[in-house]
């Protein structure tokens, strides 16, 4: 690997990109439509079943949401793994969807221990940033109230210090969720597990955090684009699709009652957000391969003093974060218990 090389301009990763994209997308879409698919057919007969009482509405809208949520899990499985799928048609090969569904049911406990350290470690570095801040907050606001008698003052001095403070626990907590970003790919792409694939990641993005968090930043807003033009076309599909009540409302001057789309709107909308999903996926799994090809190529060399000691860190981190958690569960069992 190299030296501690510069990541390249973002309109270079931007470009290989679109490229890329431009391409390929077809190929990406056909990857991702299957699934996709099922989750659509699953939510639109979520629509279709009518609202009753019976047991057999019921049973039905329990499979068709259990099947939801099932496939929905697995969609952002294909998501993580999908990285070594741009791969490979970057070097041109053509995957099918079946084989790779079945390559990915192999991965879905490896990726989701990957995952749940990543989880763990976001949740209690949160805590930790928080938590000092909100007490330097407190103590620091106790301390100076008797010093600062002008109101005027006194509001000042609590703005500035929580611009401060939150600077440096956005800094803190930027820093550290952007270490984590490539844990997947360090499992996809250089079998790590686990923790070793956190650990390795936290050193690769090492020293580099803040220039990539604003190039993540981008990424997740131009993918939200797919996104934002459904909410626009749910804001004019739902008033026309309800133009008669509307009119019936104002020229009987009735109250305005909310609109709530129709079975055949529910139907469009479902399909017009599924769509976004594909295409946001496939565009967001495509623009962070080609950062990450760039992360990976410019990283420093592997030291492996330096590697043990970030693990053994995240790992003493991690084993605080289960403690905590645990201890949160087991308070809320025992308050619900008293209360009742």
């Amino acid at each position: 690997m190299n030296h501690h090389q510069k990541l390249s301009p973002f309109r270079k990763i931007f470009k290989s990109t679109l490229v890329f994209y431009k391409t390929n997308w077809k190929k990406m879409v056909y990857l991702f439509l299957p699934i996709e698919a099922v989750v659509l057919i699953s939510l639109i007969c979520l629509d279709l079943i009518p609202d009753s009482d019976s047991v057999i509405a019921a049973i039905a809208v329990g499979l068709f949401s259990l099947a939801t949520f099932i496939f929905s899990c697995f969609y952002k499985f294909l998501v993580l793994d999908a990285p070594g799928i741009v791969e490979r048609i970057n070097e041109g090969e053509r995957p099918h969807p079946k084989a790779w569904y079945k390559s990915v049911l192999r991965k879905i406990i490896p990726l989701a221990v990957v995952m749940f350290c990543v989880g763990i470690l976001n949740f209690i570095f949160i805590l930790l940033t928080m938590i000092p801040a909100g007490i330097v907050f407190l103590v620091t606001s106790i301390l100076t109230k008797g010093l600062l008698q002008d109101s005027i003052s006194s509001m000042l001095f609590t703005i500035a210090l929580s611009v401060i403070l939150l600077y440096f626990a956005l800094r803190f907590i930027i820093k550290f969720f952007v270490g984590g970003i490539f844990s997947a790919y360090m499992y996809i792409f250089e079998g790590r597990k686990g923790l070793d694939a956190v650990a390795s990641s936290f050193l690769l993005t090492s020293k580099r955090q803040f220039r990539l968090s604003w190039r993540m930043a981008i990424i997740w807003i131009l993918s939200a684009v797919p996104f934002v033009l459904v909410a626009i076309a749910i804001g004019l599909f739902i008033p026309i699709n309800n133009l008669s009540d509307i009119y019936s409302a104002f020229f009987l001057h009735e109250e305005p009652a909310l609109l709530n789309p129709g079975i055949f709107a529910s139907v469009v909308l479902d399909v017009f957000t599924s769509l976004a999903t594909l295409l946001s996926a496939t565009f967001f799994v495509t623009f962070t391969y080609f950062l990450w090809k760039d992360v990976k190529t410019t990283s420093h060399a592997f030291n492996e003093s330096e590697y043990s000691k970030t693990r053994k860190h995240l790992r003493s981190l991690i084993i605080v974060g289960i403690i905590v958690i645990a201890a949160l569960i087991v308070f809320s069992l025992i308050y619900d218990t008293v209360s009742y």
